[in-house]
């Protein structure tokens, strides 16, 4: 068996459509990154970036409550699992949970954490570096994220507010862990599923939300990668 980095989240949420569409915006947002340093000012149509960088494509596999993420990250075809019938294998930490994992190599802890972050809103999020040592998985260190934090970092679409709080009202969801869910108070809540698309765009832009700190020490990483002089043979 192949070595993994694994992420998992203790929520009892197991919309798959919502949860896969956030994992995949997070997946998606550092591939733009990635694609944007090494081919400065091409489209997302040219041929080269295409040819090694792709977003994401979701499979679902309903006859194993599966989801597989596959996507190309320089040039190598990658591909994050994500399992929303495993609740006994993080038994320990809590009754209720979701999955993934993604093989142990490249940037694997980068694109795990990010997928941990991306669902940290619905509970405690965690990371396995490595499922083969001792070392066992990590509380993730960042604040949780808010839906509105989701959508300003581009995980999911500003009209997808409505359905998120479908999704608290549904799990029985007080005002609020409701507010602390969004990231919004009661007052601007109440006024959602009336607004606009230009409305909730305001509404979101109104809310500071600050890049997560992984994110931060990614950027300045590959920062760094790109200003190293190239050697001259």
């Amino acid at each position: 068996m192949g070595v993994d980095t694994k992420g998992f989240v203790l929520t009892p949420v197991k919309d798959a459509l919502l949860i896969t569409g956030l994992a995949a915006g997070a997946l998606d947002s550092l591939i733009r990154e990635e694609a944007k340093l090494e081919f400065p000012g091409a489209g997302p149509r040219d041929d080269a970036s295409k040819k090694r960088f792709g977003e994401v494509e979701a499979r679902m596999r309903p006859d194993s409550d599966m989801v597989q993420l596959r996507f190309t990250f320089k040039g190598e075809t990658r591909q994050l699992s994500m399992f929303f019938r495993c609740d006994c294998d993080h038994s320990e930490y809590g009754s209720r949970s979701i999955g993934f994992s993604l093989g142990l190599h490249g940037e694997s802890e980068l694109f795990v954490t990010a997928v941990a972050h991306s669902l940290s809103m619905l509970g405690q999020a965690w990371v396995d570096r490595s499922d083969s040592d001792d070392i066992g998985p990590l509380r993730l260190a960042e604040a949780p994220l808010t839906v509105v934090g989701a959508v300003a970092l581009g995980y999911t679409n500003v009209l997808c507010l409505e359905r998120w709080l479908s999704v608290a009202s549904l799990h029985g969801m007080d005002a609020a862990a409701t507010e602390t869910l969004m990231g919004l108070p009661a007052e601007k809540l109440k006024d959602v599923e009336s607004l606009s698309y230009e409305q909730l765009k305001a509404l979101v832009d109104s809310v500071p939300v600050p890049s997560p700190d992984f994110l931060e020490e990614y950027h300045q990483r590959i920062f760094a990668q790109s200003s190293r002089p190239t050697a001259i043979r």
